[in-house]
């Protein structure tokens, strides 16, 4: 391959990386704006002048969310390291 070819190949993955994280920024920007303001949302429900709630149903909520925080951790570790599952 000449020098010419690789510099265009070079270029061509240079711009397609770029493009990937212009993408995850927009997306994972847009996700995470949307994942705070629904905790926002939550967050009202724990006005006890409108709502009546105990500590187990605090609990079940914040396990649940953790759980998921937890989930979202490992899958950003992971990333393209995923295996997948063949016979």
């Amino acid at each position: 391959m000449s020098d010419q070819n690789v510099n265009q190949v070079l270029s061509f993955e240079d711009k397609k990386s770029s493009e990937k994280s212009a993408r995850f920024k927009n997306l994972a920007s847009k996700r995470t704006s949307n994942v705070l303001h629904d905790m926002d949302v939550l967050k009202k429900c724990f006005d006890q002048n409108s709502y009546q709630y105990n500590d187990e149903h605090i609990e079940k909520i914040f396990e649940a969310l953790e759980a998921k925080l937890s989930d979202l951790r490992l899958a950003s570790e992971l990333g393209s390291n995923k295996t997948q599952f063949t016979l």
